[in-house]
């Protein structure tokens, strides 16, 4: 999950949440690291369906 939202396996949770932020366009400070956890995790899964999705249409 952290290679894929911030780009290296090593992000500690104040970069995953800073890009959390930038990719969902939120303003709010209120977010914790716990739910930046939980929507990072919620767009690689969202992600990954959708790649299934388009290599499915191609068989």
């Amino acid at each position: 999950v952290k290679q894929a939202i911030v780009g290296t396996g090593g992000a500690d949770k104040a970069q995953v949440t800073h890009m959390v932020r930038v990719l969902l366009n939120l303003k709010s400070e209120e977010l914790t690291e716990d739910q930046a956890d939980a929507l990072a995790i919620a767009l690689c899964h969202a992600h990954t369906g959708d790649a299934e999705k388009r290599i499915e249409a191609l068989s």
